[in-house]
């Protein structure tokens, strides 16, 4: 053990249930936030929730709360599994066309990036002072990266700043449409909702 005392890690999830439920639940969450988040929070304010980062964040918190390594490295996986399978599934129940090739593209980044985040969540209360700084600096690392992205980047800026107002008319549309069926008492159709040519803009900026 380092000379400088470490911290005292939090209690961890005592069964193997009990990690699957956290895992799961805290990714379906986000994936869900995320999606209202993105059609309710304005301007430059969007981006927190238009944010690749973001949901590593979570993947950190679930992995400092597993008891071992392996733990870890499974619940930062299926963390930010169901996070991508909340997101595109909710954003699928709300009418928006969903491209098979991002689901794919963000599956695969949480197949790279859970459990390596996963990890990094463990490291912040190991005994051994060089991994709890590779785990904070890990995190803190893709949050500024993500941050030059979009401060630097033109493109970056004008999908971030264009994102809030395309989400609010999509939810806007949706709430006026579900109102209007439910006042017609037509429940086998309140799943569709929006119009063809608006959509939800799926596509969440890779880090």
């Amino acid at each position: 053990m380092d000379s400088v005392s470490s911290p005292i890690r939090p209690r961890s999830v005592r069964s193997l249930a009990a990690g699957v439920f956290l895992a799961l639940g805290v990714g379906v969450l986000t994936g869900l936030a995320t999606l209202v988040g993105q059609g309710i929070l304005p301007g430059q304010w969007n981006t927190l929730v238009n944010s690749g980062a973001i949901w590593l964040v979570a993947v950190f918190l679930v992995g400092s709360r597993m008891p071992s390594r392996a733990s870890a490295l499974a619940a930062g996986t299926g963390t930010l599994l169901s996070t991508v399978a909340a997101y595109y599934g909710s954003a699928a129940l709300t009418g928006a066309p969903i491209s098979l090739r991002n689901v794919m593209f963000w599956a695969v980044v949480a197949l790279v990036a859970g459990p390596l985040f996963g990890l990094a969540g463990y490291w912040r209360y190991d005994e051994r002072r060089m991994l709890r700084v590779a785990g904070v600096a890990l995190l803190g690392g893709v949050l500024v990266a993500e941050g030059l992205y979009l401060l630097l980047v033109p493109h970056a800026r004008r999908l971030a700043s264009s994102c809030y107002g395309r989400r609010r008319s999509v939810c806007s549309d949706l709430l006026a449409h579900q109102l209007m069926l439910g006042a017609r008492r037509c429940p086998a159709r309140l799943l569709w909702a929006g119009e063809p040519n608006k959509r939800i803009d799926t596509d969440k900026p890779a880090v």
